[in-house]
């Protein structure tokens, strides 16, 4: 991961940033690719639980509407 941001207010946090993921497809093939990441936390009495997690990756805008897997921070 990297860019994270962290945001607390009282007994909530929000942290975003980029992650990177690399993968095996089952032909041995590699795959690799970047996605934004959001989590949302709430603290507990046994301790900072994730609430929510949200990933998204950005699309071609040409009409196509296809992940556009192949961008680098």
């Amino acid at each position: 991961m990297r860019d994270l941001v962290m945001e607390v207010a009282g007994d909530m946090a929000v942290v975003h940033g980029l992650q990177h993921t690399r993968a095996w497809t089952r032909g041995g093939e590699e795959a690799a690719w970047w996605s934004r990441t959001t989590r949302i936390l709430a603290r507990t009495q046994a301790g900072w639980r994730i609430t929510h997690e949200h990933a998204s990756v950005p699309f071609h805008m040409d009409g196509s509407f296809r992940a556009a897997v192949d961008l680098e921070p």
